[in-house]
């Protein structure tokens, strides 16, 4: 990409590969489904440009002297990533469990991993209860401030109602609460902030 700021001209070079192989297994009279697989990543970028200080919202063509200063970074890095997950249906209800550890060269991340339970009582209402947690890749500046930050790690419980009649209409309603650890705020003036733990606790709908 190219990017034109007044008089400053930002360019950046991306290269990346990605190559994944996985294997599926049904077992127990096909009830259940074993699934297991292997990834590798390679990435890297020229000159990503990372803002020093605060960008101005509101910029003119004659206003030369307010434009902060740009560090172009340099990123190389290469990852191997681990996935299994099973299924299994007992009647109405579908369980699942599944784990993925992902190992990369500049961060670590601890594994993650999800479980959940779906239940279809008629033929129009699906209920689903799912737990899970993930990790959040790092941003430009806290890898520029830090070469090896914590990783933000969430865990996820949701409670899903969804209703669908006749393939034509669907509508759902999802309880959910979120646990954040080691949440990074970028402040505009003052850069990353210290790592915060953060609740939230929302419902949404669709239909």
């Amino acid at each position: 990409p190219e990017i034109g700021i007044i008089d400053l001209d930002l360019s950046q070079k991306e290269r990346a590969f990605y190559a994944e192989g996985s294997v599926d297994r049904s077992i127990f009279d096909k009830k259940g489904i074993l699934t297991a697989g292997v990834a590798w990543k390679f990435k890297e970028i020229d000159d990503a440009p990372v803002w020093d200080v605060y960008y101005p919202d509101y910029l003119g063509s004659d206003e030369l002297y307010y434009l902060p200063s740009v560090t172009p970074v340099d990123s190389f890095s290469r990852m191997w990533s681990f996935f299994s997950q099973y299924r299994h249906n007992f009647g109405n209800y579908n369980f699942w469990v599944g784990v993925r550890k992902d190992i990369h060269e500049i961060y670590g991340s601890p594994p993650s991993f999800n479980t959940g339970v779906s239940w279809v009582p008629t033929n129009d209402y699906v209920m689903k209860l799912i737990y899970g947690t993930a990790n959040r890749t790092p941003s430009g500046v806290q890898l520029l401030e830090n070469s090896n930050p914590d990783m933000e790690y969430i865990r996820n419980l949701s409670l899903q109602l969804t209703y669908k009649k006749d393939r034509v209409f669907k509508s759902s309603l999802t309880g959910f609460y979120n646990k954040i650890d080691d949440h990074i705020l970028e402040d505009p003036n003052v850069g990353a902030s210290e790592p915060n733990n953060q609740k939230i606790w929302g419902m949404e709908s669709d239909s």
